[in-house]
């Protein structure tokens, strides 16, 4: 059930530190018994559940140092959309990213096995930083989150704007839900 219709092209062969490319990917799907099929395994973990069916669409190109990405990803449990520019990401604490990630009713609760807590997941976030480790994370980040389910009930409008930096986290949040107004640091 696995089918992909993609082209592209390779470039810097000779040496892994420059290998990369341009690829658009017209269509691939796949799903969860396909992959246990390559892997031998199903990418669902104690955690995590992720959904069963997967078709993506979009364009990357760089190389192992600087990586664009501007994938759609429509799942079984939703849709994700991603826009970015990433490097260093073999050095997850020099790595550095910025861009934008979308969700439409994307399932959080089932993908985190906490589907009595969380709901259904449409937002827009912005992020931009350096570093993926506790120790070395510096990164800005804006959400809009248009609704997101929270024991049994949807909130609505929901703005986040703030930094993370190693443990250190500030967040400015202005929700105006028609049953949850509040304005907070």
């Amino acid at each position: 059930n696995t089918q992909i219709d993609a082209h592209g092209s390779l470039t810097g062969l000779t040496d892994p530190k420059k290998i990369g490319g341009d690829f658009i990917v017209t269509r691939f799907h796949t799903n969860q018994s396909d992959i246990a099929l390559f892997s031998g395994q199903r990418l669902s973990t104690a955690e995590m559940d992720l959904p069963e069916e997967f078709t993506i669409n979009g364009r990357i190109n760089g190389n192992s140092g600087s990586l664009n990405a501007k994938l759609n990803v429509s799942t079984s449990d939703g849709f994700i959309a991603l826009n970015g520019r990433f490097s260093n990401l073999t050095n997850p604490a020099t790595a550095t990213y910025n861009g934008v990630l979308a969700t439409n009713n994307l399932r959080l609760g089932k993908i985190l096995r906490q589907e009595s807590t969380l709901g259904s997941l449409s937002a827009k976030v912005s992020v931009n930083g350096r570093g993926l480790t506790p120790q070395s994370i510096n990164t800005k980040f804006a959400a809009t989150i248009a609704t997101i389910g929270y024991n049994k009930y949807q909130y609505r409008n929901i703005d986040l704007n703030g930094w993370l930096r190693q443990t250190n986290f500030n967040v400015h949040a202005n929700i105006d839900d028609p049953n949850a107004n509040a304005n907070f640091v």
